[in-house]
């Protein structure tokens, strides 16, 4: 991780369709990475996607610090997971969402979690491309 801001902190770009408040598998996982990372004083930013765990309904803001991370969520249907047609749309809108914004952001190390599971190897061709 070499860039860092000009506050002389390393930044992290982290991806992955679930993180705080969507503590569940993945998501916990990931969001007690982070808070250790932030705590080591490197600047966080995740982009993830809408919790599906919360009422569909409620507006989930689309930016918020927690615990010194900044979380963006990207645009993302959340339709309920547990059916495969809803599960796959949310993986497609998701990372969709997530090429677009990485097509338009400032080059910073990033790490991708293999959520949703082709996640991985698109972002490393548009990475590779720009």
């Amino acid at each position: 991780m070499k860039n860092k801001k000009e506050s002389g902190k390393t930044e992290l770009l982290v991806c992955c369709q679930l993180f705080y408040p969507e503590l569940i598998s993945t998501g916990l996982t990931l969001t007690e990475l982070c808070e250790s990372l932030s705590d080591a004083g490197v600047d966080i930013e995740v982009l993830c996607a809408p919790p599906t765990i919360m009422d569909r309904k409620s507006d989930v803001p689309e930016t918020i610090i927690y615990k010194g991370i900044t979380i963006k969520r990207v645009w993302s249907t959340r339709f309920p997971k547990l059916n495969i047609t809803g599960k796959l749309t949310n993986h497609i809108t998701y990372t969709l969402s997530i090429l677009l914004h990485l097509i338009k952001c400032p080059e910073k190390p990033v790490l991708v979690l293999t959520n949703p599971p082709l996640l991985a190897p698109f972002i490393a061709l548009i990475l590779k491309i720009k």
